[in-house]
Parts: C-alpha cells; structure tokens; sequence
C-alpha cells in the first residue's frame, strides 16, 4: 500500500517534513502574499520563513521569489 510507506520513502529520498510553525501562520496571513488560497499560501510562507526550496509543479508558486 504506497499511503502506509509514504512517510518512508520522502526521508529515503533525503527530504523532511516541516511542521506548521506560527512564524508561518503569520506570514501566510500576512498581506504580503496576494494569493488567496490558504493551502498555498503556508507553503509558500514555510519556504520565505526557513529560506528553503519550495518543490511544487504549481506555476503560480513562482512568482513569490522562492526557489
């Protein structure tokens, strides 16, 4: 069942998971990201807070000046 080994195989692959922090809240809340999807926005916010790459196929990730 790949949903039971999901949490596996991201960290074999050298990635982590980041928990929601309320540094993130904020700036997602913040009137600086104009995107109106909360879903994409923390993400987003996670990746403008820790200064780390966001990996995403969503284009309207890009224009938010993370890598």
């Amino acid at each position: 069942m790949p949903a039971a080994r999901f949490e596996g195989e991201i960290e074999a692959l050298g990635f982590q998971s980041l928990p929601i922090r309320l540094t993130h809240a904020r700036v997602a809340g913040s009137s600086t990201l104009p995107h109106k999807d909360p879903f994409d926005r923390v993400p987003i916010a996670q990746a403008i807070v820790e200064n780390t790459s966001l990996v995403s196929k969503k284009a309207v990730f890009d224009g938010y000046g993370v890598s």
